[in-house]
């Protein structure tokens, strides 16, 4: 999710109903886009890559005959692959009791 506020740099005031694009800066690929609210705040929500690294994005207004364009700086998002606890804790289990069977001698 990418939040932010597109606002005018003389009054402060938020900029209304204005598109604001996503972009992936290597090729400028428009990845996802929102429109600003009464207040000029947007909302932009992509679904995460699935390749495990570090994305830059960056959200651009392209400007309108009456407003400059601009653009945020480039953020790097991580993504990582996480392993829930539980399935670490099962391992843990599972490798402990199969050294115990290992190790226990049947007496006769």
């Amino acid at each position: 999710t990418f939040t932010g506020k597109l606002s005018r740099d003389d009054t402060g005031a938020g900029i209304a109903n204005q598109k604001i694009l996503l972009k992936h800066p290597p090729k400028k690929k428009v990845v996802a886009e929102g429109i600003t609210d009464n207040e000029g705040n947007y909302l932009i929500q992509i679904s995460a890559p699935m390749k495990q690294k570090t994305y830059p994005y960056r959200t651009v207004f392209e400007g309108t005959t009456d407003l400059r364009q601009s653009e945020s700086k480039i953020l790097g998002v991580g993504v990582g692959v996480g392993i829930p606890p539980i399935l670490i804790i099962g391992g843990i289990l599972v490798f402990v009791f199969l050294i115990g069977v290992s190790l226990f001698k049947p007496t006769r």
